[in-house]
């Protein structure tokens, strides 16, 4: 979720790597520019948790929420991943809210600054 920047790098190079990818950014403009490198890629908002169930997010094993910016959406939508099902929530934030970020059941708060998916998360 979210595809600017660093959640577009992350998407395809999972994909490039054979992984099932669903992008979902709230841009329709982002999601046509990503729409010939992602098989799947949707614009909503991903804070509507209707929305998201209605996509069958919950057969995800594993989410990245790359929502920069916007700590309350970001807090919002992975609480909601979790609540649904998916296994493991991956959230991308800067170094001051990870803390707040992993208290909000984020199995992992990757603090990135880089357009490059660089970060792991055990």
């Amino acid at each position: 979720m979210g595809l600017d920047g660093f959640g577009e790098n992350v998407a395809r190079m999972l994909a490039e790597r054979g992984y099932q990818v669903l992008g979902i950014d709230r841009n329709p403009t982002v999601v046509q520019h990503l729409a010939d490198n992602l098989q799947n890629v949707v614009a909503l908002d991903a804070t509507d948790d209707e929305a998201l169930t209605s996509l069958g997010i919950e057969a995800f094993d594993t989410a990245v929420v790359a929502i920069g910016g916007d700590l309350a959406q970001a807090m919002l939508v992975t609480l909601t991943l979790k609540e649904v099902g998916v296994r493991r929530v991956v959230t991308t934030s800067s170094a001051p809210t990870r803390s707040k970020m992993r208290r909000s059941r984020s199995d992992c708060a990757s603090h990135t600054t880089r357009r490059t998916p660089t970060s792991r998360c055990v």
